[in-house]
């Protein structure tokens, strides 16, 4: 079924990113959106003692996150 591939997909991105991300903060995911056929984009902010930032990272179905900004 393709939404379950898809719900597993969906869920390895956010903890993929998340986990990149925590590197600058607490991670708040905010929205996941599919960029192509095989590439999520998650977006979040990051936040610390003392600043809050957005940051944006693609992952890909082979399990690689290929951007990330912040």
């Amino acid at each position: 079924d393709n939404r379950y591939q898809y719900r597993n997909h969906y869920q390895a991105a956010v903890n993929a990113c998340g986990q990149y991300a925590s590197r600058y903060g607490q991670v708040s995911v905010s929205d996941v959106r599919q960029q192509n056929s095989s590439t999520l984009r998650v977006y979040g902010t990051v936040s610390n003692q003392y600043q809050r930032d957005d940051f944006a990272c693609s992952f890909r179905s082979d399990g690689r996150i290929t951007d990330f900004d912040i």
